[in-house]
């Protein structure tokens, strides 16, 4: 199978027009109209390319037709076809995923080389918690090259309901010991643990000594001072930011000015953020921390895929300016523009 449409465009005939239905990464739609002498080879030339086809079948139709083979050179420049079939790749553990990508790439660049992209991406995590390991475990599995995960923490028990892949076993065990290892048992990229916190007092030394990070990720939106200015720090060296929480996702930053924009926006629309800041900020009775592993799975999995847009440019970010904020009501997210 050498020629097909893309995953999520489609073709028909309707009359004497033929109607080509691409869903992503736009909603477009395109109608071509054809003299009735064309129409029965239009027919199975839409029909070849909706099931698969060879080079040699089309080429039946390509050298009797030249209209056919005009609106197959304009599907070709509008990128339409499949580039990349994933059985032909049995052995590759992400030819699904680049298949994905395939069907969202309308760039001249060869879908091969997105998936190779993201195999040269080094990214750090803020955390190997909840939102830590479920991002590392979705980041890892797409195939990012080199994620970095820093935490001091030990495993509890109140972590295994929610940290997925810690067990019984693993008891007071250092956290970033434990997932690293279980990561790279994968062999999808590296993994590397970093055994500290980082706090304002140490993050450019920790910076300095990983070396090359594309991104940061891994910590909730900077409602509290103490995290804000942490994001403003790290911000000043240059290094962009992915926020993630375990009920929103995004948006990401470059300049300390849109920390600034996004963080009054923020608090502007939502006046219950200063309550939010004050307990964050302030020691309480209790170390109270709701928190359940479905919400954690949403957000991290739009984090994820928001970074695969931003590293591969397949699709627009949807969180370039915006947050996905997830209602734990009833588990819809809406997207709030900042």
């Amino acid at each position: 199978m050498e020629y097909m449409f893309k995953y999520d465009v489609y073709g028909k005939i309707n009359k004497n027009t033929i109607e080509i239905l691409e869903l992503v990464p736009k909603k477009r739609k395109y109608r071509i109209k054809l003299d009735a002498k064309d129409v029965s080879s239009a027919k199975t030339f839409i029909s070849l390319l909706n099931q698969g086809t060879t080079s040699y079948n089309l080429k039946n139709i390509l050298g009797k037709n030249s209209t056919i083979n005009n609106i197959f050179k304009f599907l070709q420049e509008k990128n339409l076809l499949a580039k990349y079939f994933g059985d032909d790749h049995p052995n590759d553990p992400f030819a699904r995923q680049i298949e994905m990508l395939d069907s969202f790439n309308r760039s001249s660049i060869p879908t091969l080389k997105l998936q190779k992209i993201l195999n040269q991406k080094r990214i750090l995590i803020i955390g190997a918690g909840g939102v830590g390991t479920a991002l590392s475990n979705t980041l890892n599995a797409c195939g990012i090259g080199h994620i970095f995960i820093i935490d001091a923490d030990t495993i509890e028990h109140t972590n295994l309901s929610r940290q997925f892949l810690y067990n019984r076993d693993d008891i007071g065990k250092s956290k970033i010991k434990i997932l690293s290892q279980k990561l790279n048992q994968r062999g999808l990229g590296k993994v590397t643990g970093i055994n500290s916190m980082m706090k304002l007092s140490n993050y450019q030394s920790i910076l300095k000594e990983i070396g090359k990070i594309d991104l940061i990720t891994g910590m909730p939106f900077p409602f509290s001072n103490s995290l804000y200015n942490l994001y403003k720090g790290i911000l000043s060296l240059g290094y962009p930011i992915y926020a993630i929480g375990e009920h929103d996702a995004g948006p990401i930053f470059h300049k300390i000015v849109e920390l600034d924009k996004m963080t009054k926006s923020i608090i502007s629309s939502y006046p219950v953020t200063d309550l939010l800041n004050q307990r964050r900020d302030e020691p309480s009775l209790h170390d109270r921390h709701p928190s359940f592993l479905p919400e954690i799975q949403i957000s991290a999995s739009l984090a994820s895929a928001e970074i695969i847009k931003y590293f591969t440019q397949v699709s627009s970010m949807t969180t370039q300016n915006a947050m996905y904020s997830l209602h734990s009501d009833n588990y819809t997210v809406s997207l709030v523009k900042l």
